[in-house]
Protein backbone atom coordinates (compact mmCIF):
# COMPACT_ATOMS: atom_id res chain seq x y z
CA UNK A 1 0.00 0.00 0.00
CA UNK A 2 1.15 3.55 -0.73
CA UNK A 3 1.37 5.72 2.38
CA UNK A 4 3.00 8.80 3.86
CA UNK A 5 3.79 12.24 2.47
CA UNK A 6 3.95 12.55 -1.34
CA UNK A 7 5.24 15.76 -2.91
CA UNK A 8 3.22 17.03 -5.88
CA UNK A 9 6.23 18.34 -7.77
CA UNK A 10 6.12 21.70 -9.52
CA UNK A 11 7.56 21.83 -13.03
CA UNK A 12 10.26 24.39 -13.90
CA UNK A 13 10.33 25.65 -17.47
CA UNK A 14 13.24 26.92 -19.53
CA UNK A 15 12.25 28.71 -22.71
CA UNK A 16 9.59 26.60 -24.38
CA UNK A 17 10.62 23.36 -22.68
CA UNK A 18 11.23 21.79 -19.29
CA UNK A 19 14.25 22.75 -17.20
CA UNK A 20 15.33 19.17 -16.66
CA UNK A 21 18.32 20.01 -14.46
CA UNK A 22 16.26 22.10 -12.03
CA UNK A 23 13.51 19.49 -11.92
CA UNK A 24 15.98 16.70 -11.21
CA UNK A 25 17.63 18.75 -8.46
CA UNK A 26 14.25 19.41 -6.86
CA UNK A 27 13.32 15.72 -7.00
CA UNK A 28 16.67 14.66 -5.57
CA UNK A 29 16.34 17.19 -2.74
CA UNK A 30 12.93 15.77 -1.91
CA UNK A 31 14.54 12.36 -1.68
CA UNK A 32 17.28 13.58 0.65
CA UNK A 33 14.70 15.29 2.87
CA UNK A 34 12.83 12.05 3.43
CA UNK A 35 9.51 12.37 1.61
CA UNK A 36 7.68 9.12 1.03
CA UNK A 37 6.88 9.58 -2.66
CA UNK A 38 6.78 11.93 -5.64
CA UNK A 39 3.91 12.91 -7.94
CA UNK A 40 4.43 14.23 -11.47
CA UNK A 41 2.04 15.96 -13.85
CA UNK A 42 -0.49 17.05 -11.23
CA UNK A 43 -2.10 20.50 -11.19
CA UNK A 44 0.94 21.53 -9.14
CA UNK A 45 3.12 20.33 -12.01
CA UNK A 46 0.94 22.08 -14.61
CA UNK A 47 -0.11 18.79 -16.12
CA UNK A 48 -2.79 20.36 -18.35
CA UNK A 49 -0.12 22.38 -20.19
CA UNK A 50 2.36 19.53 -20.66
CA UNK A 51 2.75 17.70 -23.94
CA UNK A 52 2.63 13.88 -23.88
CA UNK A 53 6.39 13.82 -24.38
CA UNK A 54 6.93 16.23 -21.48
CA UNK A 55 4.71 14.18 -19.18
CA UNK A 56 6.70 11.09 -20.04
CA UNK A 57 10.05 12.82 -19.56
CA UNK A 58 9.11 14.28 -16.17
CA UNK A 59 8.13 10.86 -14.92
CA UNK A 60 11.39 9.40 -16.23
CA UNK A 61 13.39 12.10 -14.42
CA UNK A 62 11.50 11.57 -11.17
CA UNK A 63 11.99 7.81 -11.40
CA UNK A 64 15.71 8.34 -11.97
CA UNK A 65 15.90 10.61 -8.92
CA UNK A 66 13.92 8.17 -6.77
CA UNK A 67 16.30 5.36 -7.76
CA UNK A 68 13.85 2.73 -6.55
CA UNK A 69 13.84 4.03 -2.98
CA UNK A 70 10.44 5.76 -3.05
CA UNK A 71 7.49 5.42 -5.44
CA UNK A 72 6.72 7.87 -8.21
CA UNK A 73 3.08 8.46 -9.11
CA UNK A 74 2.17 9.93 -12.49
CA UNK A 75 -1.06 11.84 -13.01
CA UNK A 76 -2.57 10.45 -16.21
CA UNK A 77 -6.29 11.16 -15.99
CA UNK A 78 -8.01 13.39 -18.54
CA UNK A 79 -11.58 13.81 -19.76
CA UNK A 80 -10.84 11.42 -22.63
CA UNK A 81 -10.68 7.74 -21.77
CA UNK A 82 -8.50 6.95 -24.79
CA UNK A 83 -6.02 9.70 -23.89
CA UNK A 84 -5.99 8.57 -20.26
CA UNK A 85 -5.10 5.06 -21.41
CA UNK A 86 -2.31 6.47 -23.60
CA UNK A 87 -0.87 8.56 -20.74
CA UNK A 88 -1.12 5.63 -18.33
CA UNK A 89 0.74 3.33 -20.72
CA UNK A 90 3.47 5.94 -21.03
CA UNK A 91 3.66 6.28 -17.24
CA UNK A 92 4.19 2.55 -16.90
CA UNK A 93 6.93 2.61 -19.53
CA UNK A 94 8.60 5.50 -17.68
CA UNK A 95 8.69 3.45 -14.49
CA UNK A 96 5.88 4.97 -12.43
CA UNK A 97 4.72 2.86 -9.50
CA UNK A 98 1.11 3.92 -10.06
CA UNK A 99 -1.03 6.34 -12.03
CA UNK A 100 -3.43 8.93 -10.61
CA UNK A 101 -6.77 9.26 -12.41
CA UNK A 102 -8.75 12.46 -11.90
CA UNK A 103 -12.44 12.15 -12.67
CA UNK A 104 -13.22 13.43 -16.19
CA UNK A 105 -13.74 17.18 -16.19
CA UNK A 106 -15.93 19.55 -18.21
CA UNK A 107 -17.90 16.84 -20.03
CA UNK A 108 -19.39 15.76 -16.66
CA UNK A 109 -20.03 12.02 -17.13
CA UNK A 110 -22.61 10.13 -15.12
CA UNK A 111 -21.58 7.91 -12.22
CA UNK A 112 -21.74 4.97 -14.62
CA UNK A 113 -19.52 6.90 -17.02
CA UNK A 114 -16.99 7.59 -14.26
CA UNK A 115 -16.91 3.91 -13.38
CA UNK A 116 -16.50 2.76 -16.97
CA UNK A 117 -13.79 5.36 -17.61
CA UNK A 118 -11.70 4.10 -14.69
CA UNK A 119 -12.49 0.47 -15.49
CA UNK A 120 -11.32 0.93 -19.08
CA UNK A 121 -7.97 2.33 -17.97
CA UNK A 122 -7.60 -0.43 -15.37
CA UNK A 123 -8.25 -3.12 -17.98
CA UNK A 124 -6.01 -1.56 -20.63
CA UNK A 125 -2.86 -1.01 -18.57
CA UNK A 126 -1.32 -3.29 -15.95
CA UNK A 127 -0.48 -0.53 -13.49
CA UNK A 128 -1.93 0.31 -10.05
CA UNK A 129 -4.39 3.20 -10.15
CA UNK A 130 -5.24 5.85 -7.56
CA UNK A 131 -8.54 7.67 -8.10
CA UNK A 132 -8.59 11.44 -7.52
CA UNK A 133 -11.95 12.88 -6.48
CA UNK A 134 -11.71 16.66 -6.98
CA UNK A 135 -15.16 18.18 -7.58
CA UNK A 136 -13.86 21.75 -7.26
CA UNK A 137 -11.89 21.30 -10.50
CA UNK A 138 -13.93 18.69 -12.35
CA UNK A 139 -17.45 19.80 -11.40
CA UNK A 140 -18.34 16.17 -10.81
CA UNK A 141 -18.03 14.13 -7.62
CA UNK A 142 -17.61 10.41 -7.20
CA UNK A 143 -20.55 9.01 -5.27
CA UNK A 144 -19.72 6.64 -2.41
CA UNK A 145 -21.51 3.81 -4.20
CA UNK A 146 -19.37 4.39 -7.30
CA UNK A 147 -16.19 4.40 -5.23
CA UNK A 148 -17.26 1.13 -3.64
CA UNK A 149 -17.61 -0.38 -7.12
CA UNK A 150 -14.23 0.98 -8.18
CA UNK A 151 -12.62 -0.39 -5.04
CA UNK A 152 -13.52 -3.89 -6.19
CA UNK A 153 -11.31 -3.56 -9.26
CA UNK A 154 -7.92 -5.13 -8.44
CA UNK A 155 -6.03 -2.31 -10.17
CA UNK A 156 -7.59 0.39 -7.97
CA UNK A 157 -5.27 0.70 -4.98
CA UNK A 158 -6.16 4.10 -3.53
CA UNK A 159 -8.12 7.33 -3.57
CA UNK A 160 -7.22 10.99 -3.15
CA UNK A 161 -10.25 12.84 -1.84
CA UNK A 162 -10.43 16.60 -2.34
CA UNK A 163 -14.12 16.96 -1.57
CA UNK A 164 -15.19 19.38 1.18
CA UNK A 165 -16.51 16.44 3.21
CA UNK A 166 -14.03 13.55 2.99
CA UNK A 167 -16.16 11.50 5.38
CA UNK A 168 -18.79 11.18 2.65
CA UNK A 169 -16.55 9.19 0.33
CA UNK A 170 -13.92 7.71 2.57
CA UNK A 171 -16.08 6.33 5.37
CA UNK A 172 -17.53 3.74 3.02
CA UNK A 173 -14.10 2.41 2.07
CA UNK A 174 -12.28 2.92 5.37
CA UNK A 175 -12.61 -0.74 6.25
CA UNK A 176 -10.87 -1.84 3.03
CA UNK A 177 -7.30 -2.26 4.21
CA UNK A 178 -6.11 -2.72 0.63
CA UNK A 179 -6.80 0.88 -0.37
CA UNK A 180 -4.49 3.81 0.28
CA UNK A 181 -6.44 6.90 1.31
CA UNK A 182 -4.75 10.23 0.66
CA UNK A 183 -5.73 13.59 2.09
CA UNK A 184 -5.48 16.44 -0.41
CA UNK A 185 -3.19 18.41 1.89
CA UNK A 186 -1.46 17.96 5.20
CA UNK A 187 -2.33 21.41 6.62
CA UNK A 188 -4.67 21.74 9.58
CA UNK A 189 -7.38 23.98 8.15
CA UNK A 190 -8.71 21.51 5.56
CA UNK A 191 -11.03 18.56 6.21
CA UNK A 192 -9.21 15.41 7.17
CA UNK A 193 -10.32 11.83 7.61
CA UNK A 194 -8.77 9.78 10.39
CA UNK A 195 -8.57 6.80 8.04
CA UNK A 196 -6.15 8.61 5.70
CA UNK A 197 -2.93 6.74 5.12
CA UNK A 198 -1.11 9.58 3.37
CA UNK A 199 -1.26 13.08 1.97
CA UNK A 200 -0.36 14.86 -1.25
CA UNK A 201 1.68 17.96 -0.43
CA UNK A 202 2.29 21.16 -2.37
CA UNK A 203 4.13 22.70 0.58
CA UNK A 204 6.72 19.94 0.47
CA UNK A 205 8.20 21.59 -2.62
CA UNK A 206 9.72 24.16 -0.24
CA UNK A 207 9.63 22.40 3.15
CA UNK A 208 9.74 18.65 2.53
CA UNK A 209 11.02 17.41 5.87
CA UNK A 210 8.72 19.73 7.82
CA UNK A 211 5.71 18.79 5.72
CA UNK A 212 6.44 15.11 6.27
CA UNK A 213 6.70 15.61 10.01
CA UNK A 214 3.50 17.69 10.00
CA UNK A 215 1.70 14.86 8.24
CA UNK A 216 3.09 12.24 10.62
CA UNK A 217 2.02 14.22 13.67
CA UNK A 218 -1.39 15.06 12.28
CA UNK A 219 -2.03 11.43 11.51
CA UNK A 220 -1.30 10.81 15.18
CA UNK A 221 -3.73 13.50 16.33
CA UNK A 222 -1.28 16.39 16.84
CA UNK A 223 -2.31 19.29 14.57
CA UNK A 224 0.25 21.79 15.85
CA UNK A 225 2.88 21.28 13.15
CA UNK A 226 0.28 21.14 10.38
CA UNK A 227 -1.17 24.43 11.60
CA UNK A 228 2.18 26.09 10.90
CA UNK A 229 1.69 25.28 7.22
CA UNK A 230 -1.69 27.00 7.06
CA UNK A 231 -0.27 30.47 6.36
CA UNK A 232 1.85 29.08 3.54
CA UNK A 233 -1.18 27.43 1.97
CA UNK A 234 -3.16 30.64 2.34
CA UNK A 235 -0.41 32.35 0.35
CA UNK A 236 -0.42 29.58 -2.24
CA UNK A 237 -4.19 29.91 -2.60
CA UNK A 238 -3.96 33.61 -3.48
CA UNK A 239 -3.10 32.58 -7.04
CA UNK A 240 -4.10 29.77 -9.36
CA UNK A 241 -1.98 26.77 -8.43
CA UNK A 242 1.01 26.55 -8.70
CA UNK A 243 2.10 30.17 -9.39
CA UNK A 244 2.73 31.07 -5.75
CA UNK A 245 4.37 27.74 -4.96
CA UNK A 246 6.77 28.14 -7.89
CA UNK A 247 7.66 31.61 -6.66
CA UNK A 248 8.38 30.13 -3.24
CA UNK A 249 10.67 27.49 -4.76
CA UNK A 250 12.49 30.17 -6.74
CA UNK A 251 13.35 31.98 -3.50
CA UNK A 252 15.16 28.88 -2.28
CA UNK A 253 16.59 27.82 -5.66
CA UNK A 254 17.79 30.90 -7.60
CA UNK A 255 18.03 29.03 -10.93
CA UNK A 256 14.46 27.73 -10.65
CA UNK A 257 12.13 29.78 -12.83
CA UNK A 258 8.92 30.84 -11.04
CA UNK A 259 7.10 31.39 -14.32
CA UNK A 260 4.13 29.13 -15.03
CA UNK A 261 2.86 28.49 -18.52
CA UNK A 262 -0.07 30.38 -19.91
CA UNK A 263 -2.91 30.63 -19.18
CA UNK A 264 -1.38 30.96 -15.69
CA UNK A 265 0.66 34.04 -14.87
CA UNK A 266 3.42 34.79 -12.38
CA UNK A 267 2.64 35.54 -8.75
CA UNK A 268 1.71 39.12 -7.94
CA UNK A 269 3.70 41.34 -5.58
CA UNK A 270 1.02 40.93 -2.93
CA UNK A 271 1.16 37.17 -3.19
CA UNK A 272 4.94 37.18 -3.18
CA UNK A 273 4.99 39.22 0.02
CA UNK A 274 2.62 36.76 1.67
CA UNK A 275 4.77 33.85 0.54
CA UNK A 276 7.85 35.49 2.03
CA UNK A 277 6.13 36.05 5.35
CA UNK A 278 4.89 32.47 5.44
CA UNK A 279 8.31 31.04 4.63
CA UNK A 280 9.99 33.30 7.19
CA UNK A 281 7.60 32.14 9.89
CA UNK A 282 8.12 28.56 8.86
CA UNK A 283 11.88 28.58 8.60
CA UNK A 284 12.83 31.44 10.92
CA UNK A 285 14.54 33.85 8.52
CA UNK A 286 15.29 34.04 4.80
CA UNK A 287 18.03 36.62 4.71
CA UNK A 288 18.90 36.04 1.06
CA UNK A 289 15.37 36.45 -0.24
CA UNK A 290 14.89 39.65 -2.28
CA UNK A 291 12.45 42.27 -1.08
CA UNK A 292 8.93 42.24 -2.47
CA UNK A 293 8.89 43.62 -6.00
CA UNK A 294 12.58 42.98 -6.68
CA UNK A 295 12.09 39.55 -8.19
CA UNK A 296 12.10 39.85 -12.01
CA UNK A 297 9.18 37.47 -12.44
CA UNK A 298 6.88 39.30 -10.04
CA UNK A 299 3.89 41.06 -11.53
CA UNK A 300 1.82 43.78 -9.92
CA UNK A 301 -1.80 42.89 -9.31
CA UNK A 302 -4.17 45.36 -10.95
CA UNK A 303 -5.75 47.74 -8.48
Amino acid sequence: MFSGLFTTLVTPFLGTGIDEDSFSELAQWQMSEGVDGLVTGAIAGEGPTLSPAERYRLTCLAVEAAAGRIPVLAVTGTNSTATSVEFTRAAKTAGAAAAVLMTPYYNKPSQEGIYRHCEAVARAVDLPLIINNCPARTNIEIAPATMERLARLPAIVGVVDEASDPDRLMADIATDARLARFAARECARLPFHSASTGAFSLAANVAPSFAREAWRRRAGGDHGAAARLDLLYRAFDMEAEPAAAKYAVSLLWPNFSPLPRLPLTAASEETGAMVRVALARLAGALDAVPAAGEHPAMTRKAS
